[in-house]
């Protein structure tokens, strides 16, 4: 699959001196080209799974200044997915120009609410899992609900 794409960067972006990075996130194998200069591949994109080397998910391809303008900035992907066993309608997530980092960093800054949120989820499952198999009653304050299971004035 051939992508071409033009992006234009805002003047702000990479002001301050930080490497530029293109990032392409998608379950795929890519080849990419900027500007007509061939930037790298993750992976290697083919026609069949035997030609093709998978590539990682989310991937940055480092972008040198001299290879950008200001304006239409011709971006070009050769990429290929034959590995996975889903067959998806739209294998790229995204394509963008950034200041250069991990990308798994920039997609998962995203998700810590979540995170936080599901975590919370697994504590509560795990305490009221244990609440539930426990053989002492939930919740009792006197002291004879921690004796022998025949003296439990709890559930009288």
């Amino acid at each position: 699959l051939w992508i071409r794409a033009y992006i234009d960067l805002p003047e702000t972006l990479g002001a301050n001196g930080q490497p530029l990075g293109l990032y392409v996130s998608g379950k795929m194998s890519s080849r990419v080209w900027v500007n007509g200069e061939w930037l790298g591949e993750n992976g290697r994109p083919g026609r069949g799974i035997t030609e093709e080397i998978p590539g990682a998910m989310d991937a940055v391809f480092y972008l040198p200044r001299d290879l950008i303008r200001p304006e239409r900035n011709e971006v070009i992907l050769l990429a290929s997915a034959h590995h996975g066993f889903l067959r998806f309608i739209n294998p790229v997530h995204w394509i963008a120009i950034g200041e250069y980092g991990d990308p798994g960093l920039r997609i998962m800054t995203g998700y810590w609410p979540t995170a936080i949120t599901f975590g919370a989820f697994i504590l509560a499952f795990i305490f009221f899992s244990i609440a539930a198999c426990s053989p002492i009653p939930f919740p009792c304050t006197n002291s004879a609900c921690w004796q022998s299971p025949a003296a439990r004035p709890c559930w009288a």
